[in-house]
């Protein structure tokens, strides 16, 4: 889960800890930290996933991420999210709101467009040559993304907001054997990644920075 550095994950204090299903890969479980609040609900809901600026200064920011939504399907290439029935306050929503989220991950560059072009998504995360922005930027209903603006950071659910010097010293503490030792565990191949030891490291900012990032470095797993 990703969150916007500015806005924080004030409401993360309310989950004690995540367990997967060893039965199932696609199955993971949360444990409250008061599992008789009436506002659990409305505190998953504040975890955001994403937050970002277009071009467009008309247009206000918008948020991706959960917001009143529940997590529906999740494989290792979708996720679907459908707004919660019951969710806190659900009278206030405008009936014109979004009330379905599917993110899937598309590999090929021209596949992405050619959806973009359709209208089948709304939302690309992929960095566009100037071609194919131009091209784009020709339809009036799409809203073109500054790469710059897509400024992420991790999460930690199960704690307090970290401050930047604990979150550097965290990534600093951990030593080339911990982290093959985590990618072991997650069965992935340490050869297809690159050690980022910094969270304000140019490769973390949501774009490409370097010309020899290997852009083919996508996990397999959920």
């Amino acid at each position: 889960v990703i969150y916007n550095k500015e806005k924080g994950g004030e409401h993360s204090g309310f989950i004690r800890d995540i367990k997967l299903d060893n039965n199932d890969k696609n199955c993971f479980f949360i444990l409250f930290t008061d599992d008789q609040d009436p506002l659990n609900y409305h505190h998953l809901s504040k975890v955001p996933i994403i937050l970002f600026e277009g071009e467009d200064s008309t247009i206000p920011n918008r948020r991706i991420g959960l917001g009143p939504f529940q997590l529906k399907e999740f494989d290792n290439n979708n996720i679907k999210l459908e707004r919660f029935n019951d969710y806190y306050k659900k009278n206030d929503y405008i009936e014109s709101n979004i009330r379905q989220i599917k993110a899937c991950y598309i590999p090929d560059i021209q596949t992405i467009n050619m959806h973009l072009k359709k209208g089948d998504i709304d939302v690309s995360f992929v960095a566009l040559d100037k071609t194919s922005s131009k091209d784009l930027s020709r339809h009036s209903d799409l809203q073109i993304i500054k790469p710059e603006s897509l400024i992420m950071t991790y999460l930690f659910l199960n704690c307090q907001k970290l401050s930047l010097e604990e979150r550097r010293s965290i990534a600093e503490a951990l030593s080339p054997e911990q982290k093959q030792k985590f990618l072991n565990q997650l069965g992935e191949d340490s050869a297809r990644y690159q050690v980022v030891n910094s969270v304000s490291d140019s490769r973390m900012m949501g774009y490409l920075a370097e010309p020899n990032f290997d852009n083919s470095c996508q996990s397999q797993k959920p």
